[in-house]
């Protein structure tokens, strides 16, 4: 996870989630790093301490190079309960990372489910949980989704088709 440690954002279903995985004893297969700060930081912190996940999930705080965490993922989670265009999806795509993240306005916009990425119900941490399962236990399927994350960005996101389809507009409002 990247981003801001706020209500927005949920954090708290992943890590319901990761607690989930836990019982289905997948504990050592999976780390987690949450980079970013916030306001629920210590709360988050508390929860995870609480459930008994430190050894899976670390908080990395602020982090000028995020870059390097995407390089190193699996798999990339955004839980939020509302977001805007979620540009942290494209930042997922652009390192052929798979994505997970909440069906809700902007990253249900950018995500096609089953193929660049896998959608769940906002706040439902189970069905995280389920998807986080399926993308571990079938490396093929995340790879292809990754990859179809990677294409998805370069077809319909890369800066120079954006200008050719504001070219378009532009054109047609004449």
């Amino acid at each position: 996870f990247v981003g801001r440690l706020v209500k927005q954002k949920n954090v708290e279903t992943l890590i319901k989630a990761l607690n989930t995985l836990n019982d289905k004893d997948f504990r050592k297969s999976i780390e987690v790093d949450i980079v970013g700060d916030g306001p629920l930081m210590g709360k988050l912190i508390a929860l995870t301490k609480s459930l008994k996940l430190s050894h899976m999930i670390s908080f990395e705080g602020n982090k000028k190079n995020v870059e390097s965490y995407y390089q190193k993922a699996d798999i990339f989670v955004l839980p939020s309960i509302w977001e805007g265009f979620g540009l942290v999806i494209l930042e997922s795509f652009k390192a052929k990372v798979a994505v997970i993240s909440s069906n809700i306005e902007g990253p249900s916009e950018l995500i096609r489910h089953g193929f660049n990425g896998l959608l769940f119900e906002p706040g439902d941490f189970i069905g995280l949980a389920n998807n986080i399962e399926e993308l571990i236990k079938n490396v093929k399927k995340r790879e292809n989704i990754a990859e179809n994350g990677q294409n998805t960005l370069k077809e319909e996101y890369h800066i120079d088709v954006y200008v050719k389809k504001l070219n378009v507009l532009y054109e047609n409002s004449k």
